[in-house]
């Protein structure tokens, strides 16, 4: 196997800055590296004379920008049909409060509430439910707990208790409604 390399046949300048071939003027003003060899180009250029000989116009903003846009929305495209792909057939669930008890500490005292939850998969595929437990006497939305179950496997129903001091201390009504992911 052979190894070649670029050769740079354009005369050099004698001075001490090897970048720069004797064919292109030295930029004056502001400047950057060129995109390819790192020489030094005038601002709004990408590339010295040497890497593009035929001087062929940059790309225009927009046009790289669209392209980032288009790859972004194709993206967002792939990840969603991606994200219904895996998550369908999960659910339906059919939930509801079985039992709800004071909940105490090590010392007794009390701490929350123990709310068993019993959850049906009416799906077709395996899956955990986010359940929004609620206190039917109370008018404000914020007085919830949100609980999320264990994975269930496709028309089995499953028992779990969770307990939470967001429904105070005292057993109450309640109401669950678990949501598909």
């Amino acid at each position: 196997m052979t190894i070649t390399s670029r050769v740079d046949d354009e005369p050099t300048n004698s001075g001490s800055d090897p970048t720069t071939s004797g064919s292109d003027p030295a930029p004056t003003g502001p400047t950057h590296p060129c995109v390819r060899c790192g020489r030094p180009v005038p601002i709004g250029t990408a590339m010295c004379e040497y890497c593009n000989p035929l001087g062929l116009a940059d790309p225009a903003p927009t046009q790289a920008h669209g392209t980032i846009f288009l790859a972004i929305g194709v993206g967002v495209v792939v990840l969603a049909l991606a994200g219904r792909f895996l998550l369908s057939g999960i659910g339906p669930f059919q939930a509801s409060v079985t039992s709800v008890v004071v909940a105490t500490d090590a010392a007794g005292a009390p701490n929350g509430l123990s709310v068993t939850l019993q959850v049906t998969n009416q799906g077709s595929r395996t899956g955990a439910s986010t359940c929004q437990v609620r206190d039917t006497a109370a008018v404000d939305s914020d007085h919830s707990a949100i609980f999320v179950s264990p994975e269930i496997p496709p028309g089995q129903t499953v028992t779990f208790t969770r307990t939470t001091s967001l429904l105070g201390l005292q057993p109450t009504t309640l109401q669950v409604d678990c949501m598909q992911p």
